[in-house]
């Protein structure tokens, strides 16, 4: 759904995986700056997939009974990771092919056309479920429906699969705003800092809170001048942050996030 304008909420529910909850602002602290009254729960996780956020999604209206009041937006992530409970939490490491979690001998149970299948039925069955709700819902992708990668082989089969699973659920993905990743492209500037122990350079690939206003401003809905100060004001402060534990700590304060969520 394209919101035209924001009202005055009462609650304001965020899901999703790092690019909604992570080190330093994002999306959903930079829309949250446009609704102040709204009492904010993010339940985004960082690594999570899309299994994960739609039993938080499915948890959460249980308890809160998602209302008229309410605004739900959810951030859908890429394909290719594994959910999985594991007591006392979810065990959420990324990309399931790039994280030392999952060693190279569980990828005789991985499949990428086996993911896309999974995922694309579960935003199916969660925008259903949310559009049936009195909240005023807001879905948006983080990566294309195409993300998912079919290797090259003379079998024909992975890419007329490919091909189903795009011409099914393309629809349901056109119905939502462009992909965050699609709108940054290759060239976006990434936020750097150095690790405290090794000195060495990281880039963040996550974006930086002014380019996560501008892709709600442009592409979701319009948001405050508050909204675009704040993104100002955090994004200068990252530009001046060296490092990661300095980081952590300033926004550690600066942004409120509470640990939401039962499982």
């Amino acid at each position: 759904m394209l919101l035209t304008q924001l009202k005055q909420y009462k609650r304001f529910f965020a899901f999703g995986c790092s690019f909604t909850e992570h080190i330093y602002p994002t999306w959903a602290d930079v829309v949250r700056k446009s609704i102040p009254d709204a009492k904010f729960y993010n339940f985004g996780r960082s690594g999570a997939g899309n299994l994960q956020i739609s039993v938080r999604i499915a948890e959460a209206n249980t308890r809160y009974k998602f209302d008229e009041n309410d605004l739900v937006m959810v951030m859908f992530t890429s394909f290719n990771r594994e959910d999985r409970w594991v007591t006392p939490k979810w065990q959420s490491y990324g990309n399931v092919y790039n994280n030392d979690y999952y060693d190279k001998s569980f990828y005789k149970y991985c499949d990428p056309l086996g993911y896309a299948v999974r995922d694309c039925a579960l935003i199916e069955l969660v925008s259903n479920y949310l559009q049936n709700t009195p909240a005023t819902v807001c879905l948006m992708p983080s990566s294309p429906i195409g993300n998912f990668v079919v290797e090259e082989t003379d079998d024909e089969a992975p890419r007329t699969t490919a091909k189903k699973i795009i011409s099914l659920y393309e629809n349901m993905y056109n119905k939502m705003p462009m992909p965050l990743l699609d709108y940054l492209g290759n060239k976006y500037k990434k936020v750097v800092y150095y690790d405290p122990i090794t000195k060495e350079k990281h880039e963040d690939s996550h974006p930086n809170p002014l380019l996560y206003y501008e892709y709600i401003n442009n592409n979701v809905v319009k948001l405050k001048d508050e909204s675009l100060n704040c993104a100002i004001e955090w994004t200068d402060a990252l530009d001046n942050l060296s490092d990661l534990k300095s980081i952590i700590l300033h926004f550690h304060h600066t942004v409120n996030r509470n640990d939401e969520g039962l499982f």
